[in-house]
């Protein structure tokens, strides 16, 4: 049942569910703490995924309400945090060479 839950929020959260995934997920992470099962870090890698789409709607609600100020591409991509994850992924690539 907690490893349905995982799922079910996983999928809220492609659906830009992220408040409705949260609750799940909190849910499927009690369930999981309680049974003392291994799948708790997949719940917190989760909740990093609903911290970063949280933090992206933020960003676009921003540029949207002040959309008649500055100049916005066409074509905008929101990724905050983007730089430092390239940049770690290559720090792990350039040790594993």
């Amino acid at each position: 049942e907690a490893r349905a839950l995982l799922s079910l929020a996983e999928l809220l959260l492609s659906f830009d569910g992220v408040g409705a995934a949260r609750k799940v997920l909190a849910v499927a992470k009690n369930m999981m703490q309680e049974l003392r099962m291994t799948e708790v870090k997949d719940c917190q890698q989760l909740e990093a995924r609903c911290d970063h789409a949280e933090a992206v709607a933020e960003v676009e609600r921003a540029i949207h309400r002040n959309r008649d100020f500055l100049h916005v591409p066409r074509v905008l991509v929101v990724d905050p945090g983007g730089r430092q994850r390239l940049q770690q992924e290559f720090a792990d690539f350039a040790k594993a060479v």
